[in-house]
């Protein structure tokens, strides 16, 4: 809680909004910080994980063990990206998908949060350094740039089209 009387050095609001792409646009292009947590917090035990969660998995998936597709499903890298392509630096957790993206070119593209309690020190420590946000920005917009435009997947999808063409075997002659 935020106000008199609050513990906290520190307070930070939270407006829920109705969806609206330009005002989702307005209010992120301006923040310091952008924060993508997954719904599963990272263990070192993949087994303590799968225990955990193998129950939502057992329903739906042929493979409840797989870490990949457990955390596929909780933890979002395209909340990232948005912040990627606005060029406002974010802190991630350490879960496969997220994780592939969080370098690019020898940079980092995010921070990596490994445990949960050190969230909020690793945000308290990013919004003091300018600099690091500063760099990490330049990084996420080359890498938004260069990876995550319509254009650029449009292209990968046709040449990934073209080489299952290419291959494909000529159609068999009945004559």
């Amino acid at each position: 809680k935020c106000g008199a009387g609050s513990q906290s050095e520190t307070c930070v609001g939270i407006e829920i909004q109705t969806y609206s792409a330009p005002k989702i646009y307005e209010k992120l292009v301006h923040c310091d910080v952008g924060l993508s947590p997954s719904e599963v917090y990272p263990v070192h035990d993949v087994a303590t994980l799968s225990a955990k969660t193998a129950g939502l998995f057992q329903k739906d998936d042929t493979q409840p063990e797989d870490m990949v597709k457990r955390c596929k499903r909780t933890a979002n890298a395209g909340r990232a990206f948005i912040f990627m392509q606005l060029g406002v630096p974010v802190v991630v957790d350490a879960c496969p998908e997220p994780l592939l993206f969080a370098n690019y070119n020898g940079q980092p593209t995010s921070v990596v949060v490994y445990r949960p309690h050190v969230w909020a020190d690793t945000v308290q420590r990013l919004l003091a350094n300018p600099g690091a946000r500063a760099r990490l920005s330049a990084t996420e917009k080359t890498f938004a740039r260069d990876f995550l435009t319509t254009r650029v997947q449009a292209r990968k999808l046709l040449a990934r089209t073209a080489d299952v063409l290419r291959r494909r075997e000529p159609a068999l002659s009945l004559i």
